[in-house]
């Protein structure tokens, strides 16, 4: 599969603070209130991984496997309108072959499901994702220890593990380093957090790493309709 780096992608603002990403065997955080595109920007993310070679377990708690899939199609048509794949059929059928996709509807989600579908797909379909991104927590749902054991997980799996998780308005803009006020004790085990949030400019994207140190800060604006950077915010 060819190789392909979208200078655009929201990625490319982690690895100007850390060349490596994310990195393996560690746990990223996406947050917003309801609505502001957080869906569609964990696709964006995993969509880059897949064009760069990584494999990608997809696990979405809101929406259906179809309405996911029709997430990453859109975008792939996108890119090869755009001339970005020499050869689109290529690329869709490598992206489509690197990428799993579960659906947990009506809150059957638990992380015991997780572990036993990736271990479903490890021991009978030969397919270890190196990547894991879960769309569609709450962080009134989520407490410490689940953090702790996402984290444990990726690092068994030496995988980076992206997660979407809602919250109110009232705890965002109370916010410590992107983290929810009542998620504050989830910063120790988090190594970066983007902030999506809506003002007058557009739809923000802002970036923090090395969490609850006073850690360094990106902030862009996004195209709203691919999730991609539009500008830079000085």
């Amino acid at each position: 599969m060819e190789t392909v780096v979208n200078e655009r992608n929201p990625l490319r603002l982690l690895e100007e603070l850390n060349p490596s990403g994310l990195g393996e065997g560690n746990l990223g955080v996406i947050v917003g209130r309801t609505g502001t595109g957080k869906s569609a920007f964990i696709v964006q993310f995993a969509l880059d991984y897949l064009l760069r070679g990584s494999r990608v377990l997809h696990v979405g708690l809101d929406e259906p496997v179809q309405r996911i899939r029709i997430f990453y199609d859109e975008l792939i048509h996108d890119m090869a309108a755009a001339g970005a794949f020499e050869d689109p059929l290529t690329a869709q059928f490598e992206i489509e072959r690197k990428r799993h996709i579960h659906s947990y509807l009506g809150h059957s989600f638990t992380l015991e499901k997780l572990r036993e579908a990736i271990r479903f797909l490890r021991e009978h379909m030969h397919f270890s994702p190196n990547v894991i991104a879960i769309d569609g927590l709450k962080v009134e749902e989520i407490s410490e220890t689940d953090v702790k054991t996402l984290v444990a997980l990726a690092a068994e799996l030496q995988a980076e593990m992206w997660i979407t998780v809602a919250a109110h308005r009232k705890e965002i803009e109370a916010a410590v380093d992107g983290i929810p006020s009542n998620a504050a004790a989830f910063a120790k085990h988090v190594t970066a957090v983007v902030e999506l949030r809506g003002s007058d400019e557009g739809l923000h994207a802002v970036l923090h790493t090395e969490v609850g140190a006073g850690g360094r800060v990106i902030d862009a604006i996004l195209d709203s309709a691919s999730m991609q950077v539009a500008k830079r915010v000085e």
